[in-house]
């Protein structure tokens, strides 16, 4: 037995771009012995011909070998930040957070809410970030 020879207005499946399925389309246009457009018999879409569904779309194979992990590292707890940044300090007199109060960098702040803290980065506009044991937070000062 040979097999059928395809020629231009054969039925044949393909994958269509538009239904995004294998469906039946009418062969277009040929080189050779080689289909190169096709038109899908449900949405009329023309396309090259795809005779194999998208690696992108295809079921997994169970068997398959699992893809390995990659690693991500995992932020610092911002706690163990909190507590390194503090080491060596004198933490003694912090200084009390008022929102009209004046501060520096590298400042111990006493905060009723959020508790101790260092001030990272005193800002020109008015704020100031501080360094808590539950991480960073952004305040007013200066006002």
């Amino acid at each position: 037995m040979s097999e059928k020879v395809i020629k231009v207005g054969d039925e044949i499946d393909s994958w269509c771009t538009k239904c995004k399925l294998m469906l039946a389309h009418t062969v277009q246009a040929m080189t050779e012995e080689t289909i190169e457009k096709v038109v899908c018999k449900t949405c009329k879409g023309k396309h090259k011909y795809r005779p194999n569904i998208p690696k992108s779309r295809q079921k997994k194979d169970p068997n398959a070998p699992a893809k390995k992990k990659v690693v991500r590292r995992r932020k610092k707890d911002p706690a163990v930040v909190w507590e390194e940044a503090l080491e060596g300090k004198d933490m003694t007199l912090p200084k009390t957070y008022a929102m009209d109060a004046e501060f520096t960098n590298d400042q111990i702040l006493e905060h009723s809410t959020f508790g101790i803290g260092l001030i990272t980065d005193v800002r020109a506009e008015g704020k100031m970030e501080v360094l808590f044991k539950d991480g960073p937070k952004l305040l007013v000062c200066n006002r």
